[in-house]
Parts: structure tokens; C-alpha cells; sequence
């Protein structure tokens, strides 16, 4: 079975992908429900998907599929989730209109980011996890929540590469590296990086590093420093 993805690619369909996006509505809405039951909502989906799409040798998109989630979290009487669903779809459509605004950078494709996407966080203990969002991933004020690994990973490593000259292949082995944790950016990078602060300000970025305090120029470059990042 396949799916019609909103830039007109036809892609494998994925179950998993529909439980994940079910139960993270669940967690957000605070509803009392666990990944079993999502998984239910997701075979009431698919079982409507084969009857009225595959069934007629018919491919449907993804909006079609989301439309369908929407409904069986209705009738499962999933009311909250289903609201925080339909708020989650909207937010990201705005989101998918303001960046078509901006330009693309083409060394980190969508296709290329689409198989990090849905993929849980690697990181090794939930102490890890808890620093990462507490510290170094963003708000996305369009979308009223918090980046996740994968977007954080790629805002760092697109300022990375604008610093220099790189391949399309060294910036995805970058991207796959840092994603993994078998490489990692400064601190710094990670929280700044690609912000209107890194932008209009480069030593915003600026990392590591010591001076003597032996003038009162010496306080000023300290305090410039920190004010801006």
C-alpha cells in the first residue's frame, strides 16, 4: 500500500506513523489512554483506508488519512486528543507556509530528513532526554511547543554548514553523525544556532573560551559576550 504525500510523492504506507502521531496527541491532551489504544484508532483508520481507497485501486493522501484519524478519535470518543489533533494539523500548516517562504536550504532535503522524523530520540537515559529539552530545544511559538530532536539537530548543523563551504554528502554524514550522538555540536551551536541572534550577531556562537581580567576592557568583552548569548 502507498500514500500520496503533500509534495506529490507516492511513498510506503506506514502504520507505525499513524500509532506515533496518535499517541503523541494522546500524551499532549493529557488523555487517559495508552499506545495500545492508539494503535486501535490506527486499524479502525487502515480498515476504512482498504475499504474505500485501496479497495477501489485508489491512493489516498495523507490529508485524506488525517481526515480519517480525526473521525474514529470522535467515535472512540477520544474528544481531547482528537481536538489537540486538529489544533496539532493546524498549527503545522501554518508552519508548512511560513517556511515555503523561505528558502530551502538544499543541502538537507525533505526526503532526506523524512526517515529521521518519526524515529523515537537516541538519546541513552531520559536524564539526557530531559536536559536536551530543557536546555537546547527551541519553542516554536507557531506550533506552541518545543522542537524536537531531528529539527533541533537540523537548525544547528544548516547554520553549520552556511559558515563554510559543503557538500550535500558532508552535511547529510554531518546531520546523521550529530542525530546519532557519534558527533556533537557545541552547546552554544545547538541553542543559537540559525536564530536572529546568530544571524545579526556571530559571537553569539562563541564558545569556550577564557580571558584575564587585568582591565576594565577586559569586563566589557566579558559582558558583551554574555548579553548577547
Amino acid at each position: 500500500m502507498t500514500v500520496i504525500k503533500r509534495d506529490g510523492r507516492e511513498v510506503a504506507y506506514s502504520r507505525d506513523k499513524i500509532i506515533k502521531a496518535i499517541y503523541r496527541a494522546m500524551i499532549e491532551s493529557g488523555e487517559d489512554a495508552t499506545e495500545d489504544d492508539a494503535e486501535q484508532v490506527a486499524l479502525d483508520v487502515e480498515s476504512d483506508l482498504i475499504l474505500n481507497f485501496y479497495n477501489e485501486d485508489q491512493v489516498p493522501k495523507v490529508e485524506e488519512i488525517q481526515d480519517l484519524v480525526e473521525e474514529k478519535l470522535m467515535k472512540a470518543a477520544y474528544v481531547t486528543t482528537a481536538k489537540a489533533y486538529i489544533l496539532y494539523r493546524n498549527k503545522r500548516q501554518q508552519s508548512r507556509l511560513s517556511r515555503k517562504k523561505e528558502k530551502e536550504n538544499p543541502l538537507l532535503t525533505n526526503e532526506f530528513l523524512s526517515k529521521y522524523k518519526h524515529q523515537p530520540n537516541p538519546f541513552p537515559t531520559e536524564l539526557g532526554e530531559f536536559i536536551y529539552y530543557r536546555t537546547y530545544s527551541r519553542w516554536l511559538e507557531e506550533e506552541q511547543r518545543r522542537e524536537y530532536w531531528w529539527e533541533t539537530v537540523k537548525r544547528a548543523v544548516e547554520y553549520n554548514c552556511s559558515l563554510a563551504q559543503t557538500t550535500k554528502k558532508e552535511a547529510e554524514k554531518l546531520y546523521d553523525n550529530v542525530y546519532n550522538l557519534r558527533n556533537f555540536l557545541a552547546g552554544r551551536t545547538l541553542w543559537t544556532a540559525s536564530t536572529e541572534s546568530s544571524k545579526k550577531y556571530g559571537m553569539s556562537n562563541y564558545n569556550c573560551s577564557f580571558t584575564v581580567i587585568d582591565s576594565f576592557k577586559a569586563y566589557q568583552d566579558l559582558f558583551y559576550l554574555l548579553m548577547i548569548g
